[in-house]
Formats: structure tokens, C-alpha cells, sequence
């Protein structure tokens, strides 16, 4: 395996650190931040308006197929409507819980009590809940997902890669499931493993910015200075697309240190 040499971490801390940790982000080595920030966690499951999808569509968890955003919050119903203004998280906790107490089995209602705990930085709560949850069905992908993302906000990088790797093995075209691995990858220092995950990010999504992004930078790092060019123009072109404008800025770091 490659491992990240100190000087290329400095670079990677010092230079390449995009936007910093995000909520599903990975801390120390992230140089872009994920793009999958759970959506606002949606109202309550036994109030009038039911969670939904990153694009406002109905989800099943057996079902979601969104590679784009795929949902941190798993709909518990097949009919949802969008939902209107901030939920008051402690009460969409307090109801999660309620309906767990009524159900203990139920899957769903702790993978959204967890998304909301997350939210509420109440991190190791969540990862209780999505172990939980993992104990009763470990067939969902998303399960496995946010599972990566609590262990990557409480430092363990090699229990997050197990994560994704599940997450993956269940649903192959799940991008930023791969994308996440090469951020866990990265922060093991494991850069050739990091750069095949980003990859095959962005072969499920050819519009993934960051992956681009990170792709390029690791490209830069290993001197593949013309693969490196090429890559972090089009993670520029997209993040100016995306309106992405503190990315873009260190993207553009990053191509002004290439060599002419």
C-alpha cells in the first residue's frame, strides 16, 4: 500500500484542506468537503409531512437509487411530501424515539433518529443507533454509509473504511460511498487506494467535483502532472457550475502550483 509521505500531509493540511470538515465529513486529511450533507432532517414521521428524498421524490430504503445525493435520512413511508420550513430537531428525536420504543425492530426510524442526532453533533448517540440498526438488518446500504460517516467523525478511519466497503458490496454504484472510502483511505495515508476509491466515484458520477478534486490533487502529489491538469480543470468547470466558490478557490491554488 502507498503511504502519504510527511511533506505531501503538510501539503494536504496546509494547502488542500478545501472547506474543513463537514457534517459527514472526515476529519484531518479531507481535502475537499463531502458533498453528501444530509438534507434538513424532515418533520416528524407522525406529523403530516413525511421525509423526503434528496430530490422530494418518495424513498425506500431497499429502493433509493440516487447516486447523486443519495438521502442520510431514509423516508419511513412510500408517500412524501416536501417539507416546510426547519423541523424542531430535539422533537423529531423525541418522536424518533417514540416510535422505536413502539417498534424495536424497526430499521428506518433509527437510521433517521440517528441522521438527527448527527446533526445535533450528538455523534456517538448515532453511532449507537446505526449499530443498532445494523444489528437487525445489515442489508442496507445507506446503513452502512452513515455508519462510515459516525466512525469518521469519531476517528476511526479503518472502522469507516469497513463501513463504505459494505456499503459498496450492497449497492456497487453507490459514489459517494466510494468517495468517502478514499477520504477514510486518505486519512490512513493510504494515497494509490485513495485515488482508485475517487475514481470509481466518479466512473457512478461523472458530475462529482470533489472527487475530481481530490482525484487531481493526489494526481499533483505523485507528479502525473498532465492527468493532474486535466483533472482539476474539469473540478473547477464543475465546481463553477456548482457554485462552489471556497473549492474552487483552492482548486485553483492547486493548478497555479503546477509546472508550466
Amino acid at each position: 500500500m502507498s503511504k502519504l509521505p510527511p511533506e505531501i500531509r503538510r501539503l494536504f493540511v496546509g494547502i488542500a484542506l478545501l472547506l474543513g470538515v463537514g457534517f459527514v465529513g472526515i476529519s484531518g486529511f479531507l481535502l475537499l468537503r463531502s458533498p453528501v450533507a444530509p438534507p434538513p432532517v424532515s418533520t416528524p414521521p407522525d406529523s403530516p409531512n413525511e421525509p423526503p428524498n434528496g430530490d422530494g421524490s418518495a424513498s425506500n430504503p431497499a429502493e433509493t437509487s440516487s447516486e447523486a445525493a443519495p438521502p442520510d435520512i431514509i423516508s419511513s413511508s412510500p408517500n412524501t411530501v416536501e417539507s416546510q420550513g426547519e423541523p424542531d430537531l430535539d422533537q423529531v428525536i423525541s418522536n424518533y424515539r417514540g416510535e422505536i420504543l413502539r417498534n424495536r425492530d424497526a430499521v428506518v426510524p433509527r437510521l433517521n433518529l440517528g441522521a438527527a442526532l448527527m446533526q445535533k453533533g450528538r455523534i456517538q448517540e448515532a453511532l449507537a443507533e446505526y449499530e443498532q440498526a445494523r444489528r437487525i438488518d445489515d442489508s442496507v446500504p445507506e446503513l452502512h454509509y452513515n455508519l462510515g460517516n459516525a466512525y469518521s467523525q469519531t476517528g476511526r478511519p479503518a472502522d469507516a473504511i469497513a463501513a463504505y466497503q459494505r456499503a459498496i458490496a450492497l449497492r456497487p454504484n453507490y459514489a459517494n460511498a466510494h468517495y468517502n472510502l478514499g477520504n477514510s483511505l486518505l486519512a490512513l495515508g493510504e494515497s494509490a487506494e485513495a485515488e482508485n476509491a475517487y475514481r470509481e466515484a466518479i466512473a457512478h458520477n461523472d458530475q462529482f467535483a470533489e472527487a475530481y478534486g481530490n482525484l487531481g490533487i493526489l494526481l499533483f502529489q505523485r507528479q502525473a502532472y498532465d492527468e493532474a491538469r486535466s483533472t482539476l480543470i474539469e473540478a473547477k468547470k464543475l465546481l463553477q457550475q456548482q457554485g462552489k466558490a471556497a473549492q474552487l478557490t483552492q482548486v485553483e491554488t492547486v493548478l497555479n502550483q503546477l509546472p508550466q
